[in-house]
């Protein structure tokens, strides 16, 4: 028969806990060094042993963000949003990234979260500016590729009617 012993003073909380807790700060210390693979081998290793340390997900995805793998990176930010929907961090990361990725209307999207959570965000304020003109933006220019594309096939121009030309 086995007994389990209670766990040791500092020890409180499971293993798994404790081991992911030792694993993000050595990620982090390899991140705060430059050392960025070996920074996200920890962090794997941290989001393996405790899957909802939304911390770990959180350091995981600016890992991979640095490593120019945004799109984990985002996956990563929505692991840690699952566990702390309030971390405003994770959303403002998370838009960055989807904006780099030109997947902008979800940029938007987040942080549009951040400033429900922290209305005072002054770089995620200019961020989403910068995110709505840049969406305004590709619409007119979406809009003057159309013309200039269908102008010679069908002769007409937006806003002129046949006549008025």
């Amino acid at each position: 028969m086995s007994t389990q012993l209670p766990p040791r003073p500092g020890e409180i909380g499971n293993h798994s806990s404790l081991a992911a807790g030792n694993d993000i700060r050595a990620g982090q210390k390899a991140f705060d060094a430059g050392r960025f693979h070996e920074a996200l081998f920890y962090l794997d290793r941290a989001t393996s042993a405790d899957e909802a340390n939304a911390e770990a997900w959180y350091r995981k995805g600016n890992c991979l963000h640095v490593l120019k793998r945004d799109l984990e990176a985002v996956r990563c930010y929505d692991r840690a949003l699952k566990y702390d929907p309030r971390a405003a961090l994770a959303w403002r990361n998370r838009g960055f990234c989807l904006m780099q990725s030109e997947r902008l209307e979800e940029a938007l999207r987040s942080y549009e979260r951040v400033l429900g959570i922290n209305a005072r965000d002054t770089w995620v304020r200019k961020a989403k500016q910068a995110t709505e003109e840049k969406i305004l933006l590709g619409s007119q220019l979406s809009l003057s590729r159309f013309t200039r594309a269908t102008t010679p096939v069908t002769g007409l121009r937006p806003g002129v009617r046949p006549g008025n030309a």
